[in-house]
C-alpha cells in the first residue's frame, strides 16, 4: 500500500496551502474558508423520516405538558400549552430548515411565545394585537397572586392563570431547547430532557389522579421519538444506499414499532403486578416534610372562574326556621396579596364554646343540614354556632366560628349535621353605642402589608371624612354605602380574579368588580382606618322548597351559584357583624342595623352577569378550592399553623403544597448544578482514560488524536463527513485553516498509517501527530468565538464514547 504525503516544507517555514479553487457558487465561512451554497433543491438531501421524527418530538413535550393534569383540577389549562408547544415547535423547525442560526433562532422563537402568550391569556390588553405596558402589568399581577396561591394549594389545584402563564414559559423553554438538542445537536437523550424535567416536576407536585394514564402517554412517546430520531440519524449516514433510505427506515420502524410495544403492554400488564409494586418507598420524600400543619386555602383564590360557571348543581339543603347566610369561614390574614386564615382546631362534642353578647340581641336558630357536593372540609352554619350534632367527628374554631369536619374524610359531601347558631338581631342604635376598646384578640385583624396602596387607604378618609362619621359604626356604614350607591361602583363578572393591593387600585379606578373585591376591598379600607375586619365565605340562602308548619321550618336548596363573601367588622361586646358592601346583595335579619333589605339578587343594571330567574340567586358557583384547613383536627389545642401559610404534605393522599414546591426546585437545581459540574468533567475524564488505555501503542494513540482533532472541528462545522477519507477532509479544512494545512495533511498520513499500514506507526510518529493535532486544536480554539466555546463545554455529544467514523483510502490495484 502506498500512503500519498504532501511535499516537505522548504527550510524556512511550512509550505503553504495548495490554493482551492471554490466553486461559483460557493460562499465565505467566518473562518477564512469557503463552504459550498445550498443547493439548488432544497430539502433534496433531507433524511426521509425527518419530518416523522420532528413531529414525534413535538408529541413528546405534549406529553409531558399532560402531565400537568395530575396537578389541575381541570383541563383548562391543556389547550394554551398546546398551542404554546405547537408554535415554538414549528417555528424552530422552519427557521432549522432554513439554516437560521441558534442565536436568531431563539430570539425570534422569544418573540413569537411573547405573542402567542399574550394573544392567549391578556388578549385585552393589546393594542392591535400588539402587546402594552398595559399586558406587563396583568402578567405581573397574575404570576403575583399565583406565587401567592401557590404557598397555600394542594393539588389538584385550580386552574389559575399565572400557574399557565408560568407553565407556558417553561414549555416554551422546553420545546426550543429540546429542537436545539434533537436536530441540531443530533442527541435524542438530550432532546427528552426538556420534557421529562416538566414530567417529573408535575410528578413532584402531584396527587393520585391520572398516575397510569401520564406515565403511559409520556413513555409512549419518548419511546416513539427515540425510534424515529435513531431511522433519521442512520438515514443521515452513509449505512443505507441513498435510494434505499426510506426502505430502510421502514424496515427498522416496522421493527421498533413492535418493541416499543411489546414494552408499554409488558409496562403496563406487569409492571403494577411485579413484587414490591406496592411497597413503601424506599426513600419517602414526602416525609421528609415537617407535618406540623395543614394549609387553609383562601376560596377567594379561584372565585371568579366558578362565578362565571353559574353552576346549577346542587351544593347542600338545609332546613331552618330563618333563612341566612350559610357562612362556612372567616379569612382575617391579609398579606396584600391573598385573604387567608390561620389558628387551629380542636375535636369537639355537641356543645361548642359560647360567646357572650350583650341581652335581647341574638336568638337561637336550629339548622338541618344535607350535604351533596360541597367537596371541602367546612361545614355551613348561620351566624355562631354554639352547638353541633353529627355522626361524623367535627372540630371547631373559635376565632372565626368555623366548623369543619376530620381531614380523613376528605371533605363533608353526603354528610348530614345539626347545627344551633346564634343569629343576631342587633339595632343601628346598639351598634352606634358599641364599646371602642378592642381586646388584644382582634389586634391582628388590623395588620396591612407595608406596601398597602395609599389610594385605598385616602379613599376611606375621604369617604368617612364626607359622610361626618365619627364612630366604627358610622364609618363602616359611610364604607358600605360608597360601595353600594355613592361610589359609583357596578357589580361585574367580567373583571379578573384578586383581592391583592394591585387589584384593589384597579377596583378603585374602574368601579367594577363581583363580591371578591367588594368584600376584600370593603375589609382593607376598614382596617386602614383603625376598624378590624376579615373577610366571611359562605353561601346566600337559597331557594325555598318547601315549608314544615308543624316544625316550622322551611327547606332552603343551595347551588353553586349561591357562593358568596362579605366583610365582617369588630364592633366592641357585639363581636364580629357582618355587613354587606356588594349591589343587590343584602343579609338576612341585618336590614335594621345595614339599611338594606335581605336579597340575594344581582342588579338589573349594570355590569355584565345576567339577572337570575325568579327564586334564583345572584352569586353562583362555590368559591371553594380547599383540601385541608390549617391545623388538623383533633390534634393537641395549640398546634398552631404556620403563619406564613405553607405547612407539610398531606402524606395520606399524596399531596403536597409549599414544601413540595421547595423539594421540587431544590431538585432541579441540583440537577442542573450536577448537568454542569458532570459534563465537562465527564469529557475530561473520557479523554483521559482514552488516552491512558491507548498509551503504549501508537496506532491507537493516533487514532485517539484524530478523534479529539475531530471533535474540535465539529464545533468549526468543519467535522470529517461520512465517507470522506482522512486525507479529503485534511484538503477540505485546509481550506478554511490555511495556516495549518500542513499539520493537518501530516496528521491525515499519520491517521491513514495507523489505520492501514501492514507493520503500523512507530512511537515518534505518534508523538509527531500529537503536537500537529495540537497545532490544529488551538487555531480552531483560537477563532471560535467565545459563546460557540462555552455551548461546547456544555454538548455532551463531544468527547463523548460512539463508534469511530469509517474513512475510505484509494488502495493501489495489483
Amino acid at each position: 500500500m502506498t500512503i500519498t504525503s504532501p511535499p516537505p516544507p522548504p527550510p524556512d517555514g511550512p509550505a503553504p496551502a495548495p490554493a482551492l479553487e471554490p466553486p461559483p457558487d460557493a460562499r465565505a465561512d467566518r473562518f477564512g474558508g469557503t463552504r459550498p451554497a445550498r443547493p439548488a433543491r432544497r430539502g433534496a438531501d433531507r433524511p426521509p423520516h425527518l419530518l416523522g421524527a420532528e413531529v414525534a418530538l413535538g408529541a413528546l413535550t405534549a406529553a409531558g405538558v399532560y402531565g400537568f393534569a395530575r396537578i389541575f383540577d381541570s383541563f383548562d389549562f391543556l389547550w394554551p400549552l398546546l398551542v404554546i408547544a405547537g408554535a415554538v415547535h414549528v417555528l424552530s423547525a422552519v427557521l432549522r430548515r432554513r439554516g437560521v442560526g441558534i442565536a436568531l433562532s431563539f430570539l425570534a422563537v422569544a418573540a413569537a411565545w411573547v405573542l402567542v402568550a399574550t394573544w392567549l391569556f391578556f388578549r385585552e390588553t393589546t393594542f392591535a394585537l400588539v402587546p402594552t405596558p398595559s399586558t406587563l402589568d396583568a402578567a405581573r399581577l397574575e404570576l403575583d397572586r399565583s406565587w401567592s396561591a401557590f404557598s397555600e394549594l394542594v393539588a389538584p389545584a385550580p386552574v389559575l392563570t399565572g400557574f399557565v402563564v408560568a407553565a407556558a414559559l417553561a414549555v416554551g423553554v422546553g420545546a426550543f431547547l429540546a429542537d436545539w438538542a434533537a436536530f441540531r445537536l443530533w442527541s435524542s437523550r438530550d432532546a427528552v430532557v426538556p420534557s421529562l424535567t416538566l414530567f417529573v416536576f408535575a410528578t413532584l407536585l402531584a396527587g393520585g389522579r391520572q398516575r397510569v394514564a401520564s406515565a403511559v402517554v409520556y413513555v409512549a412517546a419518548a419511546l416513539v421519538f427515540a425510534l424515529l430520531h435513531r431511522v433519521v440519524r442512520l438515514e443521515r449516514s452513509n449505512g443505507w444506499v441513498t435510494s434505499e433510505r426510506a426502505t430502510g427506515g421502514r424496515a427498522l420502524l416496522g421493527v421498533g414499532v413492535v418493541i416499543v410495544a411489546m414494552a408499554l403492554v409488558a409496562g403496563v400488564l406487569l409492571g403494577p403486578r411485579l413484587p414490591g409494586a406496592d411497597s413503601d418507598a424506599i426513600v419517602d420524600w414526602r416525609g421528609l416534610q415537617e407535618d406540623d400543619g395543614r394549609v387553609t386555602v383562601s376560596p377567594l383564590v379561584d372565585i371568579r372562574s366558578r362565578l362565571v360557571q353559574r353552576s346549577e348543581s346542587e351544593v347542600f339543603q338545609v332546613s331552618s326556621p330563618v333563612p341566612a347566610y350559610w357562612r362556612m369561614t372567616a379569612l382575617d390574614d391579609f398579606d396584600g396579596v391573598i385573604w387567608r386564615s390561620s389558628g387551629t382546631y380542636d375535636r369537639v362534642q355537641n356543645r361548642l364554646p359560647v360567646p357572650s353578647f350583650p341581652s335581647r340581641s341574638v336568638e337561637q336558630v336550629d339548622q338541618e343540614f344535607r350535604i351533596q357536593s360541597l367537596s371541602t372540609l367546612w361545614l355551613p352554619a348561620a351566624a355562631v354556632p354554639v352547638g353541633v350534632s353529627a355522626d361524623l367527628p367535627v372540630s371547631y374554631q373559635a376565632e372565626t366560628s368555623t366548623l369543619i369536619v376530620d381531614p380523613d374524610l376528605a371533605d363533608a359531601d353526603g354528610a348530614s349535621y345539626t347545627v344551633e347558631s346564634l343569629v343576631p338581631t342587633w339595632s343601628a342604635e346598639q351598634l352606634q353605642r358599641a364599646d371602642p376598646a378592642l381586646p388584644d384578640s382582634v389586634g391582628d385583624a388590623l395588620d396591612l402589608p407595608e406596601d398597602f396602596p395609599e389610594v385605598a387607604s385616602a379613599t376611606a378618609r375621604e369617604v368617612v371624612a364626607a359622610a361626618g362619621a365619627t364612630t366604627r359604626y358610622e364609618q363602616v356604614l359611610a364604607l358600605q354605602d360608597f360601595f353600594r350607591t355613592s361610589g359609583g361602583f357596578t357589580y361585574d363578572l367580567e373583571v379578573d380574579s384578586g383581592h391583592s393591593g394591585n387589584a384593589i387600585v384597579a377596583f378603585l379606578e374602574n368601579r367594577r368588580g363581583y363580591c371578591e373585591q367588594f368584600a376584600g376591598t370593603f375589609a382593607a379600607m376598614a382596617r386602614s382606618l383603625g376598624i378590624p375586619a376579615r373577610v366571611a365565605v359562605g353561601f346566600t340562602w337559597g331557594d325555598e322548597l318547601g315549608t314544615d308548619e308543624a316544625e316550622g321550618t322551611t327547606t332552603f336548596q343551595v347551588r353553586g351559584r349561591n357562593a358568596h363573601a362579605w366583610p365582617e367588622v369588630y364592633l366592641g361586646e357585639y363581636g364580629w357583624v357582618p355587613f354587606e358592601p356588594t349591589p343587590g346583595r343584602g343579609a338576612p335579619n341585618a336590614e335594621a342595623y345595614t339599611g338594606q333589605s335581605a336579597s340575594q339578587v344581582a342588579p338589573a343594571t349594570g355590569g355584565t352577569e345576567p339577572t337570575p330567574p325568579e327564586g334564583a340567586e345572584g352569586e353562583p358557583a362555590p368559591p371553594v378550592t380547599p383540601e385541608t384547613p390549617d391545623s388538623l383536627p383533633g390534634e393537641e389545642a395549640g398546634d398552631v399553623l404556620n403563619s406564613e401559610g405553607a405547612a407539610g404534605a398531606d402524606t395520606t393522599s399524596g399531596r403536597g403544597g409549599a414544601g413540595t414546591l421547595a423539594l421540587a426546585v431544590v431538585l432541579l437545581l441540583a440537577a442542573a448544578a450536577g448537568y454542569l459540574a458532570l459534563v465537562p468533567g465527564r469529557r475530561a475524564l473520557t479523554q483521559r482514560r482514552r488516552r491512558h488505555a491507548a498509551h503504549g501503542d501508537p496506532s491507537a494513540e493516533i487514532r485517539v488524536t484524530w478523534r479529539e482533532v475531530a471533535d474540535d472541528l465539529a464545533l468549526a462545522r468543519l467535522s470529517p463527513r461520512p465517507g470522506e477519507t482522512h486525507a479529503e477532509t485534511a484538503s477540505r479544512v485546509s481550506a478554511a485553516l490555511p495556516d495549518q494545512a500542513a499539520a493537518l495533511h501530516r496528521l491525515a498520513d499519520a491517521a491513514d498509517t495507523a489505520a492501514y499500514a501492514p507493520n503500523g506507526p512507530d512511537q515518534a510518529l505518534a508523538d509527531a501527530a500529537r503536537a500537529d493535532a495540537g497545532e490544529v486544536r488551538a487555531c480552531v480554539a483560537e477563532r471560535l468565538p467565545r459563546w460557540r466555546r462555552w455551548l461546547a463545554a456544555l454538548d455532551p455529544r463531544l468527547g463523548a464514547d460512539r463508534a469511530p467514523r469509517r474513512h475510505h483510502v484509494d488502495r493501489p490495484h495489483g
